[in-house]
């Protein structure tokens, strides 16, 4: 029997949970804003601070998991925040937008 101290570890199975659970920990939700809203990804945003955090924690932890190259975890979490990251709010788009142009 374990112990339920015993810190989880991320694994393959679970980095999805894992890195969804800690987006939502940063807007201070849970999951079960998944079960009680249909479109909780748009109904919830991050900053760009909040985005940026999450990406270097992720970009961490994906290495460590799947223990890969830099391109490599830039690629997967590329494909992780487009099907469940969280929008950044407007404002922040405006400043990333004047930046590119």
């Amino acid at each position: 029997m374990e112990k339920e101290t015993k810190k989880h570890s991320v694994t393959r199975e679970n980095i999805g949970t894992h890195l969804l659970e800690m987006q939502l920990s940063l807007i201070g939700k849970d999951l079960s804003v998944l079960i009680d809203d249909d479109c909780w990804r748009f109904n919830n945003t991050l900053t760009m601070n909040q985005y940026l955090a999450f990406r270097k924690y992720s970009y961490e932890i994906i290495q460590k998991v799947f223990k890969c190259n830099g391109r490599k975890r830039i690629l997967i979490f590329g494909q992780f925040y487009d099907l469940f990251g969280l929008r950044l709010k407007e404002s922040n788009l405006k400043s990333v937008r004047d930046e590119n142009e």
